[in-house]
């Protein structure tokens, strides 16, 4: 797998409010990152308020995204695991304790980075996995293999 995320796109065991600061948190990885701009998290929280929580992609967590012209700046992701579990609006596999934040410059990556991701974080073991991690660099080995 290509490099898609860099240790400082890690954030472990945050201590979020609720699902919106949840995602702003992730969004503030990505915008640090130079990934996005801004804008782009307040497109995520958008289209889950208009859409429902369809990011929601297996039990406990959810692939926050938006559109490139929403303000993608590049092409990587963020990984961020809550401290305590938030829910989401209209959707199973509450709660969530693992957002892994998209942003893709064009639809032909955007595809890309998130199928290489889903194949991880579809599979429980990844997840164990995923939930035991003490470091940002632990993370980036898991989407690296």
């Amino acid at each position: 797998m290509r490099q898609i995320i860099e240790e400082s796109a890690v954030m472990l065991d945050f201590k979020a409010e609720d699902w919106k600061e949840a995602i702003t948190q992730a969004g503030e990885l990505m915008v640090a990152e130079g990934i996005v701009e801004r804008r782009y998290i307040d497109a995520m929280i958008s289209l889950v308020e208009g859409y429902g929580a369809y990011i929601i992609v297996a039990p406990g967590v959810a692939m926050p995204h938006a559109r490139a012209e929403d303000g993608a700046k590049g092409t990587g992701i963020c990984f961020l695991r809550l401290k305590e579990p938030v829910v989401f609006p209209q959707q199973d596999n509450n709660p969530i304790r693992i957002l892994v934040g998209v942003a893709a410059a064009n639809k032909a990556e955007h595809l890309e980075t998130f199928g290489m991701v889903a194949e991880k974080i579809v599979d429980p073991e990844c997840i164990k996995k995923l939930m035991l991690c003490a470091t940002a660099a632990e993370v980036v080995r898991i989407f690296q293999n």
